[in-house]
């Protein structure tokens, strides 16, 4: 998170992803106390950007959102009781490269194009409308039981892909190795490369 806020500031990278990350901008420390009393976590430091924005609470947000169930679930610092709220300082002196951010909007243009053509990308969002009309409103309803609808929910999906593709790409990470390593590339991971090489598209035509 410090590190996608810093790249962030600078606009020095694109962030891709969920509406923002998990949004932990605290530091604790642990206080043993007296044999038999436990111990305490204190809660000692927060984490700032160059900006003066604190991660914590809000976490950083993305460039591009991509359609995704963390969207509309409680998850994240700011759902836990008594997580302390975001807040700001003065920023600091720094100069943000202004390149990225011109061409963004043009990037965001291309992907919505391209996830709404994505049979992918269409189911997460059946399953996102499904989660927020029923799933979110039962107070009842279980973590487990959550986590095996969405288990269901993702294997339907897989096989659809699966049908529609014929099997996943994978990229292998030593071919000379015995056991070899693969990377399984899902639809969220082909999104992020296709957002790079759109983002090298345009800067090659603009210098053209």
């Amino acid at each position: 998170e410090i590190l996608a806020g810093a790249l962030h500031d600078f606009n020095r990278a694109l962030l891709v992803g969920d509406t923002t990350t998990f949004g932990k901008g605290t530091v604790q420390n642990i206080f043993q106390l007296p044999e038999g009393y436990g111990a305490l976590k204190v809660t000692i430091a927060q984490f700032y950007r160059v900006s003066g924005w604190s991660t914590q609470n809000k976490g950083v947000e993305p460039n591009i959102i991509l359609p995704s169930l963390n969207n509309v679930r409680e998850i994240g610092e700011s759902t836990l009781e008594n997580a302390l709220p975001w807040r700001s300082i003065d920023p600091v002196s720094y100069q943000a490269s202004q390149g990225l951010k011109l061409i963004i909007p043009k990037l965001k243009n291309i992907s919505e194009k391209r996830i709404d053509n994505s049979t992918f990308f269409k189911n997460i969002k059946e399953n996102i409308n499904v989660y927020v009309n029923t799933v979110k409103n039962l107070k009842s309803t279980s973590i487990i039981k959550i986590q095996e609808d969405d288990a269901v929910r993702k294997s339907k999906r897989d096989l659809d892909i699966t049908n529609e593709k014929g099997n996943k790409e994978i990229i292998d990470l030593d071919e000379n190795s015995e056991n070899k390593k693969e990377i399984q590339l899902d639809d969220y991971t082909k999104e992020s490369i296709a957002i790079l090489v759109d983002y090298i598209n345009l800067i090659s035509t603009d210098k053209k």
